[in-house]
């Protein structure tokens, strides 16, 4: 796992994104809940798709690095708190970007509608 959290952000969009979704499954492997890893598995070209709008429109590629990096040392450590504390913090700042994005695009539509009219 530690190959999958060195650097991804260097590597281009693409690479990141493959990067992630390896990480992704490789977190839900190692919690040996085998519902988890199956939900993982099937959501998978959900969390490509989403991974691909936040590394080129939200630019989350460092941060994610980063929050990815926390997780694993907690998980490598055993620190089974800090993981998810890690966990979540990194996954609220996932519904973050995604909000943001999703406000910034109804502000579009509405400032479209509005020069339309």
């Amino acid at each position: 796992m530690a190959e999958i959290t060195a650097g991804t952000s260097q590597r281009g969009a693409r690479a990141w994104v493959e990067q992630d979704a390896m990480f992704h499954s490789a977190i839900a492997r190692a919690s040996r809940n085998g519902v988890f890893e199956s939900f993982i598995a099937e959501i998978r070209e959900a969390l490509e798709r989403q991974s691909q709008l936040l590394a080129t429109a939200a630019k989350r590629q460092e941060q994610s690095d980063r929050e990815h990096r926390e997780i694993f040392d907690a998980i490598a450590a055993g620190d089974a708190e800090a993981a998810l504390h890690a966990m979540s913090l990194h996954l609220h700042a996932v519904a973050d970007a995604v909000n943001s994005l999703t406000q910034a695009h109804l502000t579009d539509i509405r400032d479209a509608e509005g020069a339309a009219n």
